[in-house]
């Protein structure tokens, strides 16, 4: 199978460099976006669409799905990975939101270490292990679009290309320095004998 991994269109969040909540909307410059690779996305001919229900990506999916011709599915589990909500709303730089996240970047190697009600690493690798179980369970041999988030969509891919090997440490330094921008496009692809390849990551060249 064909695996094609959308992060959403710029968000309210994004632009204004806050810290996103699930509500947060997409900007005018993220609906074009979200246009532009839809029609990219017209040479591919994707035959099913999934979609984060947050609201930024559900907004993308809708524009994607209108110019394909495609129906939507709603699925709770390619949703962003979820940081405290006591920093959500709050400016990238607020002090005491920045002080939460080192405190668990400095616990992360823990795997199950939490401060409030985040999602800890353990979590989300069982949530991109299920993604990815499923996906080749239903879709054996398609062409699948996933409109997701990007620390999740960084999860996905590297969950796929290194499976046991996976660490916390790993996936820090990974979510850290490769980055995913908005409506940019990942494919993996599944292939009997040799499992999960990277083909592409974060291709950007609709905009």
């Amino acid at each position: 199978m064909r695996l094609y991994l959308i992060r959403h269109g710029e968000s309210e969040a994004n632009l204004k460099r806050l810290h996103n909540t699930p509500e947060t909307a997409l900007t005018e410059t993220g609906l074009k976006q979200a246009r532009a690779i839809a029609e990219r996305l017209k040479e591919f001919d994707i035959d099913f669409i999934y979609s984060s229900t947050q609201k930024r990506a559900l907004q993308t999916a809708e524009v994607v799905a209108g110019i394909l011709k495609l129906p939507i599915e709603t699925w709770g589990d390619i949703t962003e990975v979820k940081t405290p909500s006591v920093n959500w709303g709050k400016p990238s730089d607020d002090s005491e939101a920045n002080e939460i996240e080192k405190q668990i970047a400095q616990n992360y190697s823990k795997g199950n270490w939490k401060h409030s009600d985040e999602e800890t690493f353990l979590e989300v690798k069982a949530r991109a292990e299920s993604v990815l179980n499923h996906l080749l369970a239903k879709h054996k041999g398609q062409k699948v679009l996933c409109v997701s988030h990007t620390s999740f969509i960084k999860m996905v891919a590297l969950t796929a290309i290194t499976g046991e090997y996976m660490t916390p440490d790993l996936y820090l330094k990974f979510r850290e320095h490769a980055w995913v921008h908005n409506s940019g496009v990942t494919v993996l692809e599944y292939r009997d004998g040799r499992g999960w390849i990277l083909a592409t990551w974060n291709d950007t060249s609709h905009l």
